[in-house]
């Protein structure tokens, strides 16, 4: 396994923490919409880090940062 994907891997790893956080979730709203969505969106960002990784490091690099800042505003969004 490449060292990139790894790091891939890593940066997914708050995910786990996603029926924790749709437990928390207020019933109506945004929010309930925002976090159901979530776990789509972490696996689809990190493929695309990694399949694009090759050709255009920098983009997966961004991707990668994007989605840490996703797992933050989420966990924000739910706990205040």
């Amino acid at each position: 396994m490449s060292r990139f994907r790894l790091i891939a891997l890593l940066c997914c790893l708050p995910l786990l923490g996603a029926p924790e956080l749709i437990g928390r979730c207020p019933t109506e709203g945004s929010a309930k919409t925002f976090v159901m969505l979530y776990p789509i969106y972490v696996v689809l960002t990190a493929y695309l880090a990694v399949k694009s990784y090759p050709e255009r490091p920098t983009l997966a690099w961004i991707l990668l940062a994007l989605l840490l800042l996703t797992h933050a505003a989420i966990w924000l969004l739910i706990l205040l």
